[in-house]
């Protein structure tokens, strides 16, 4: 249990915080460490004696770090409260330790709980994270694979546009080839003087020239 002297200092210590518009104690504010040990107990159970009204508390930032600070005021009077209680109840005091006992005990569950909770949100949110990366990542790799079979289509579609163009190429070809006008008989009998017939057609005449003839002379015509 901290002297006059000790409180005398932490007066000093906290009263320079009451500046910035917390709430005010005539006898300055204390740590809850400082609190507890005034009350022989944990800083849990004064943060719960905080939470219940039996202990004035207010909060105070150093930094990023939030902290709880304990009137002396209220700290005297629970004390001396209990001091009175305790003297009331001497003859039972292990009735009051249990009790101290299941406090701590419940404040340690629920900070238990507290970070049960915590830790299950946690991984809640990663297993979400796990999944949308998942998605994305199932999701480029189709569209990868449709970019290939589009990729394959296309180069698929440019051999048979080559193959139809060279069937067509080929086609114009026979065409045109069969397009071109025949060659005279008279071209072909002609002598390079072209004035003599080929011996072959000569001899045509000679046989249809005989034929007549012989008609005209088996009908009588002489």
């Amino acid at each position: 249990m901290p002297n006059m002297g000790e409180a005398g200092q932490e007066r000093s210590r906290t009263d320079a915080a009451d500046i910035g518009g917390q709430p005010l104690s005539s006898s300055g504010w204390t740590t809850t460490d400082t609190a507890a040990r005034a009350l022989k107990v944990s800083p849990r159970t004064v943060r719960r004696l905080i939470d219940r009204g039996e202990l004035e508390g207010r909060k105070v930032r150093e930094g990023i770090v939030e902290a709880w600070e304990v009137s002396i005021d209220s700290l005297y009077s629970l004390r001396d409260k209990r001091n009175v209680e305790g003297q009331v109840r001497r003859d039972v005091p292990r009735t009051s330790d249990e009790a101290d006992s299941a406090a701590v005990m419940g404040d340690i569950v629920r900070d238990l709980a507290a970070d049960l909770v915590r830790a299950s949100s946690e991984a809640t949110e990663l297993r979400v994270r796990l999944e949308l990366t998942e998605r994305a990542e199932s999701s480029l790799r189709e569209e990868l694979e449709r970019e290939r079979e589009r990729a394959q289509m296309l180069e698929a579609e440019r051999v048979r546009r080559e193959q139809a163009e060279r069937e067509r190429d080929e086609l114009r070809r026979l065409l045109e080839a069969r397009a071109e006008p025949p060659q005279s008989p008279e071209d072909a009998v002609e002598s390079p003087e072209g004035t003599e017939e080929t011996p072959e057609r000569g001899e045509g005449s000679q046989e249809a020239t005989e034929r007549r003839s012989w008609w005209r002379r088996f009908f009588g015509g002489g």
